[in-house]
């Protein structure tokens, strides 16, 4: 059987393959395999936050450990409120994926997409590292008091349905 190496991981079962990601995209935690897309769902089930609006990715942290980084567009105005969403952030990411990230608010429409429109982790990364996409200070938009109250719901919720071993509880 000859092979090709696509970057993609993936396995193969009753003769069907099945493609899971691309290899250079995993974070690694405590010998713990966590996909970047599974960070980024998490936040997406926030209020506020759609698919593209995310990007999750590895850096190395000041002992040589990698940690994960999830950049987020900001739309909140108030700096208490950003504080609170940050917080929010970090807490449904732990309680889905059982990780502490590192969360950056960033400007609307700063995270980097390939020619066909999806977006690209490496390159935000990059440009992360390199000072190119800073966090933002003030951001022009804020969520809705029905946005902030369906916030504050689903991160209880997630609280309160966590497993203790950061599996993903079933719905």
């Amino acid at each position: 059987m000859v092979g090709l190496d696509t970057g993609d991981m993936g396995y193969m079962s009753r003769g069907y393959i099945f493609i899971v990601g691309r290899a250079k995209d995993m974070i690694i935690i405590n010998g713990r395999n966590h996909w970047p897309q599974d960070i980024e769902w998490a936040v997406e089930q926030l209020p506020g936050f759609k698919s593209g609006d995310i990007a999750a990715f590895a850096i190395t942290g000041p002992s040589g450990e990698e940690t994960p980084a999830v950049l987020v567009h900001c739309r909140v105005s108030d700096p208490d409120e950003r504080g609170r969403l940050r917080e929010d952030i970090k807490e449904r990411v732990r309680a889905i994926t059982g990780i502490m990230p590192v969360v950056e608010l960033v400007p609307p429409r700063s995270l980097p997409r390939t020619s066909s429109g999806k977006l690209s982790r490496t390159r935000a990364r990059n440009l992360y590292l390199s000072g190119e996409i800073q966090p933002v200070r003030y951001c022009r938009l804020s969520l809705s008091r029905r946005a902030q109250q369906r916030l504050q719901s689903t991160v209880s919720s997630a609280k309160r349905r966590r497993k203790p071993d950061g599996v993903r509880a079933s719905s």
